[in-house]
């Protein structure tokens, strides 16, 4: 099991191997296992069987890879069963994992809770012993499948254009179309690979599958606004987001949104340095945004070059400003806990950390469409995060069971209109708790 792997992988897969090595299990040969629950797995002649894809354990060797296990899949009998045929040996006594799964937390009835109300959809028994996960009930709908290729349709026809007349107007629409493909991008990354095309709708935004895979599924998502969260660092030393991170300028009232919005924008133009100083693999689906440009440039007889590079930046823009509107708040206003927050330290319940690092839309019974064309599918945010691979077709199932249990525990979702959303990034922006970032290494 070989290839590439970023180095944030590598220097993350360097700390866990070494904090669960013993005396039996030396850093060496834990670098070559999988850490869950506090037990050392040798996965390596299972991975080509593994139902969601061989990559996501080619990445994660040496890694401690219980919140992903635990949120990613909801056949906990299945998953059992493989782990039990291929342990090795326990981490020390004195290991702890990120988080605690206690049966009676808040996690761990949530997905049980959520996995019967998918079983009593039609997806099965979904019990201890189960050998079928419950694909069926928490795949996506053919309703929502049907709107993925119709706004596949529209983005193609509304890119035609653009490239034909280079109307700046036809580059907008189309930037809000690529809004609504990096929404569905998203929501199938995280899920298997077998005949899931789907998956590489984002590209047409810039995020490349091998990479928002790591930044985003296996970073970000289990521990968002934590020193293991790439996407929160990701905008530093330009933007801080961080209660413990640098103060930031005072002009950030005007460049936050800026760089916000261009963040995109930026990405794809660092994705083709990286690529020529060989800092990054050279894939197919790395040519995507180049191929636009190239379109744009060459396609239409009435306009030039320099025209077709402005409806390129003008088509980045309107999407990065959708984006910057719709998603990046929510986990950055001053609302959301982040390391350093005095409020309360880290949560050790994975759920309990969600929901106090994420806030919610407070959008009531918008429709698919509205979700889909102006929030990017992100209602519903703690719910995704919590269950990635749950389909968000499905969230209309399984939400009063989440509210519900969230109720009964006490922990109080924050839910805020859109607004209320977007514009608390400014405080958290401006807060000046520390002007001096903590020691990550």
């Amino acid at each position: 099991m070989g290839g590439w792997r970023h180095p944030w992988l590598v220097k993350r897969a360097r700390e866990d191997c070494t904090a669960g090595a013993t005396a039996s299990l030396p850093a060496n040969r834990t670098a070559e296992l999988w850490l869950v629950h506090g037990k050392w797995y040798d996965l390596s002649g299972w991975a080509p069987s593994h139902p969601g894809g061989s990559w996501w354990l080619e990445q994660t060797r040496g890694m401690d890879i219980t919140d992903l296990v635990e949120t990613h899949h909801f056949d906990t009998g299945a998953v059992d069963a493989v782990l039990a045929r291929h342990c090795v040996g326990e981490a020390p006594a004195a290991y702890r994992p990120f988080f605690d799964f206690e049966e009676g937390g808040l996690f761990r009835t949530l997905k049980r809770r959520v996995t019967a109300a998918l079983s009593a959809a039609g997806g099965g028994s979904g019990g201890k012993g189960s050998t079928v996960p419950l694909r069926s009930a928490r795949a996506a709908t053919a309703g929502f499948l049907w709107q993925c290729r119709l706004v596949l349709l529209a983005h193609v026809a509304l890119f035609a254009w653009t490239a034909r007349s280079g109307s700046l107007l036809g580059a907008a629409l189309t930037g809000v179309t690529i809004s609504s493909l990096h929404g569905i991008g998203h929501n199938f990354i995280h899920q298997a690979d077998a005949a899931n095309p789907w998956r590489y709708a984002a590209v047409a935004g810039g995020w490349k599958v091998h990479l928002q895979r790591i930044s985003h599924a296996i970073s970000h998502h289990p521990r968002p606004n934590t020193f293991h969260d790439l996407e929160i660092l990701g905008l530093e030393p330009f933007l801080f987001n961080m209660v413990c991170s640098p103060r930031n300028h005072p002009a950030v009232a005007l460049y936050g949104p800026l760089l916000c919005a261009s963040a995109h924008l930026l990405d794809v133009l660092l994705l083709w340095w990286r690529m020529l100083r060989g800092a990054t693999p050279v894939r197919l689906e790395c040519f995507s945004n180049a191929l636009q440009l190239l379109l744009l440039c060459c396609c239409g007889a009435s306009h030039g070059a320099a025209r077709g590079a402005l409806c390129f930046a003008a088509m980045f823009l309107v999407f990065g400003a959708i984006d910057s509107f719709a998603g990046f708040p929510l986990h950055h206003t001053e609302r959301a806990w982040t390391e350093g927050d005095a409020r309360h330290a880290r949560k050790r319940d994975l759920a309990e950390h969600i929901v106090a690092s994420t806030v919610d839309y407070d959008v009531g019974s918008m429709g698919s469409w509205q979700s889909l064309l102006c929030f990017e599918l992100m209602p519903n945010h703690c719910l995704h995060h919590c269950f990635p691979t749950l389909d968000c077709s499905r969230f209309d199932t399984v939400r009063p069971v989440f509210e519900a249990t969230l109720r009964e525990f006490g922990v109080r979702q924050q839910l805020l209109p859109q607004p209320a959303v977007y514009f608390g990034m400014w405080p958290a922006w401006l807060r000046g708790i520390s002007s001096h970032r903590s020691n990550r290494d």
